[in-house]
């Protein structure tokens, strides 16, 4: 299928419209006079975050992603030796509402929904949906809350008149390994840590790319 034969387009939110490794590193830096000084390569840092967090997702429903984010904060902190109070974890987690937007995240969504029916895929809060809404420009009835099974992600997708197979999933190389839509976009920004490639219907460095490449299929 070209890109033009697509009615919608699933876009996860962290990792393609906001830059949550730039929030992440951000937050612990505020914290770093807490770590030891050789804790503080970022590369190690935020693979060692990112896996501990991994590891917390399963429990999402239990914890909520607040819960998840406190809790792989803390055990972060605990393997380097420091024990983070649970207001620190919390202002760590609730970070989160401040994450940046990426540059192109914008202009792009406002392009992209011209041509499709676009939905925002993410993990959040309830109570942090609405000032998501305002800062990426969209409506709550367009935010996915990413569901623990792909039958409950399909169903909130079905309440909107959206099915899989006339879907694009735009993704990052993370979530892309764990995902079964049928045709899925690779976005992998420059500097990304993730080395392991999915396999994907589409690839790009950047929503500016995607508008190009569908910009070129109209003129195909």
């Amino acid at each position: 299928m070209h890109l033009t034969d697509y009615q919608a387009l699933l876009i996860d939110c962290d990792g393609v419209l906001i830059d949550h490794e730039s929030g992440i590193w951000s937050a612990l830096q505020q914290f770093q006079q807490n770590l030891p000084h050789d804790a503080l390569n970022r590369q190690q840092l935020m693979s060692d975050y990112h896996r501990t967090l991994n590891e917390l997702m399963p429990r999402l429903s239990e914890l909520g992603f607040t819960g998840c984010l406190c809790f792989a904060y803390r055990q972060l902190m605990e393997s380097h030796g420091y024990q983070p109070s649970w207001r620190e974890s919390l202002r760590f987690a609730r970070a989160v509402v401040n994450w940046p937007l990426f540059e192109d995240a914008p202009g792009a969504l406002l392009y992209l929904r011209k041509f499709y029916r676009v939905l925002v895929r993410c993990d959040r809060e309830t109570e942090d949906v609405p000032s998501l809404c305002e800062r990426l420009g969209v409506s709550a009835k367009e935010v996915i809350i990413r569901g623990e099974t792909p039958e409950e992600e399909k169903r909130q997708l079905a309440e909107r008149g959206v099915y899989p197979d006339h879907l694009l999933l735009v993704t990052n190389a993370c979530l892309a390994a764990k995902n079964s839509y049928p045709a899925i976009c690779l976005l992998q920004r420059p500097g990304s840590l993730m080395k392991k490639q999915p396999k994907t219907t589409l690839r790009i460095s950047s929503l500016a790319e995607l508008v190009f490449q569908h910009q070129e299929s109209l003129r195909h």
